[in-house]
């Protein structure tokens, strides 16, 4: 099957009568019904419109996505280099498992052919149709998700129908998934088992307050995801007033915006997806405005990509070796001198070679006071 098989063109007609030169909608290529399918550009962006189903499980419709792009399409392509299709909207079929068998299809068929997809709308569980779609490729995957709990509830109530997407991918056999990352999760929505199984599962997590008080840590976070699972509910009320678990306490705007743009600089990161917009709802205009602007500042980012992955300890970049006065083992750090940015080499007797990881500069610090960065310690014991 071909991808117009699965996409409908975006059709309302004032998505396209306001738009502005040198802006977004003038930017991209975008299907509709007179062009069909815009060419895809190489190593590009594919933005998809995903429809919601109500409570009935009957479909609903793409306002949400439609949404999104009424703001995006009029947003300035400033210092955008990266090629961008807008794909249209996945069809919306009978019932959720049409749609979750859609979108693992065109997942499958746009990393195929090297190109991100990018999803908007719909509920974050359709990320486990997403993370399916790469166990074909039979590489390792590793998954960052923004959100206000570490979706692991079913898993600790023994709960095999849980709604968290997390859950059904842990519970299988075999799976490719090598590491977990929870970005913004707050105490109140999160209990202590759920902590203790992340520890269990030697995932990594960052409480709001911590990755708030210091953003660039997310930064390697990105560097090592594969799949990006944004959801609404991670950024406060008051700033996105309609998503799936509105709080008063969550990521403000411009640092839901911070992240994306380090999601985009990643060259590892092949998806990503913003979930939770609109919890059958009409969508909020500032909801909407402000999921636009987390689309433009993960382009931007990826406009800035270093193409450092994978990293490439021989080239462009100064080694940095520290011996640990305890032990005789000794932590070997990399910074690359087109990026400034920081890498690690973690040994394994198990996978016969050394990993290298994105690590930040305070990891490098926690080497020089002769400690071992946690980030470090994870990843031993997992390949080890």
């Amino acid at each position: 099957m071909e991808l117009i098989d699965y996409l409908d063109p975006v059709i309302k007609e004032n998505l396209f009568n306001s738009v502005k030169s040198n802006s977004i909608g003038r930017f991209a290529g975008i299907h509709s019904e007179e062009k069909g399918i815009p060419e895809l550009p190489d190593k590009g962006i594919a933005l998809i419109g995903i429809p919601n189903f109500n409570i009935n499980g009957k479909a609903g419709n793409t306002e949400v996505a439609d949404a999104v792009r009424l703001h995006l399409y009029n947003l300035s392509t400033h210092d955008l280099k990266t090629g961008l299709a807008d794909l249209g909207n996945l069809k919306q079929g009978r019932t959720p498992a049409d749609l979750n068998a859609a979108l693992f299809d065109i997942t499958y068929m746009l990393l195929s052919r090297n190109i991100t997809p990018f999803f908007i709308g719909g509920e974050q569980k359709l990320a486990y149709q997403i993370f399916s779609a790469y166990e074909k490729f039979n590489k390792t995957v590793n998954i960052t998700s923004v959100d206000q709990k570490p979706g692991l509830s079913g898993a600790v109530d023994g709960n095999e129908q849980s709604y968290d997407y997390l859950n059904k991918i842990i519970l299988e056999q075999n799976n490719n998934l090598f590491n977990y990352t929870n970005i913004g999760y707050q105490s109140c929505f999160t209990t202590k088992k759920e902590i203790e199984l992340l520890e269990e599962l030697l995932f990594d997590y960052f409480r709001l307050g911590k990755i708030r008080s210091d953003m660039k840590e997310a930064d390697p976070v990105m560097r090592d995801t594969d799949i990006l699972v944004f959801s609404m509910s991670a950024i406060r009320q008051s700033d996105a007033p309609v998503n799936a678990c509105p709080s008063p306490n969550g990521l403000y705007a411009e640092e839901a915006c911070q992240l994306a743009k380090y999601a985009g600089l990643s060259d590892r990161l092949s998806s990503a997806g913003i979930f939770d917009l609109s919890p059958g709802q009409a969508v909020n205009e500032a909801t909407a405005h402000l999921a636009a602007q987390i689309v433009w500042y993960f382009l931007e980012g990826v406009s800035g990509r270093k193409a450092e992955y994978p990293f490439d300890k021989t080239k462009n970049c100064k080694k940095f070796i520290i011996n640990l006065s305890e032990s005789d083992n000794e932590l070997v750090f990399y910074k690359s001198s087109v990026s400034e940015r920081w890498w690690m080499e973690v040994p394994s007797s198990r996978i016969h070679r050394n990993l290298i990881i994105a690590c930040s500069y305070e990891d490098y610090r926690t080497g020089c006071n002769q400690e071992i960065p946690e980030r470090w310690w994870r990843t031993f014991k997992k390949i080890n």
